[in-house]
């Protein structure tokens, strides 16, 4: 009963701007076999692009797995084992090689390059700022557009995040902030000031008509997400495993007018304009991408099957 009540948490979802996929989604994912559906993907290559932190958390897990601390190959490392287990069915998946810690419009003329060099069609599928990576890229190389299949953008702040408004509006905030992502990153501040809602917003109108272009060339599926949390004193009766690791950055969001949100981005901010959007329940910022161990967090095969649950429905639409 309880894996049961469990499940039916994890498949509820709710729909915004692009029409009802409520029950597409949850038919597919109740009926993966991760197996049989592998095989609809061999022809396409399937090109990752990670949010932004996750190459230095990459590059810390291999770190300290160097000095000795036993963690598991690709522990702690987005989207590395999910790439390796779809690897093993068969399906030409890799990461693009942006670097997380930089700004949208060079981590868009990677993936465009990236994209040209391929002999299969392309299906793009990013999370978090690399969503927004990725709409720079399309915006600006549209020559690429033809040999994109589809695009999946997971829990993009494609609109912007009121968290990095609110840093940037904060120097005892944003100066360490901005130190660790050039002084100890080698990124660059302007990496985090891309996701502010005023520079996003600019981008969208300056773009408007490329944007657009982009939603007719292939199908885009945006995917949200959010999750409740306790009233402040309760949460502490919580253990671990029913918790999120953004509880404390998604009750912040909340505060500042956010609404409901995956502890980074707000629901209202996650999907395109003539996109299909999807916005799941009780999965926050990292969960689609990472084990997260002891919060609550999704093991690499309920992540897995979302993943082919939204490539069947995108596939549907190419």
């Amino acid at each position: 009963m309880k894996k049961t009540f469990a499940l039916g948490l994890l498949l509820t979802s709710l729909t915004t701007f692009g029409g009802d996929l409520k029950k597409e989604f949850n038919s597919n994912y109740s009926r993966m076999r991760i197996e049989k559906e592998a095989v609809n993907f061999k022809d396409y290559k399937i090109i990752f692009l990670r949010g932004i932190f996750n190459n230095f958390v990459s590059n810390l897990a291999q770190t300290l797995t160097r000095l000795g601390i036993p963690l598991p190959p690709g522990k702690y490392e987005p989207l590395v084992n999910d790439i390796k287990l779809l690897r093993s069915f068969g399906i030409d998946a890799s990461l693009a090689p942006t670097k997380t810690e930089e700004a949208a419009y060079k981590n868009g003329l990677i993936l465009a390059r990236t994209i040209e060099k391929s002999d299969k069609p392309v299906i793009i599928i990013s999370h978090s700022k690399g969503g927004v990576d990725a709409l720079y890229g399309l915006t600006f190389y549209s020559h690429i557009h033809h040999k994109v299949a589809g695009w999946i953008n997971l829990q993009a702040p494609i609109h912007g995040t009121r968290l990095a408004d609110y840093f940037l509006g904060h120097k005892v905030l944003y100066s360490p902030l901005k130190f660790l992502l050039e002084g100890i990153m080698g990124g660059e501040a302007k990496a985090f000031e891309d996701l502010t809602i005023s520079n996003m917003e600019k981008f969208h109108r300056i773009n408007k008509k490329k944007i657009a272009m982009i939603v007719k060339a292939f199908p885009v599926l945006s995917v949200g997400s959010k999750f409740d949390i306790s009233p402040v004193g309760l949460d502490l009766f919580k253990p671990l495993n029913q918790r999120s690791a953004f509880e404390i950055l998604n009750r912040a969001l909340i505060e500042l007018g956010g609404g409901p949100n995956d502890g980074f981005t707000a629901i209202t901010k996650t999907c395109l304009k003539g996109d299909y959007c999807l916005i799941l329940d009780n999965i926050d910022h990292a969960s689609l991408v990472v084990s997260l161990e002891p919060f609550h967090t999704l093991d690499l095969n309920k992540r897995t099957k979302i993943i082919l649950s939204l490539l069947k429905m995108l596939k549907a639409r190419m």
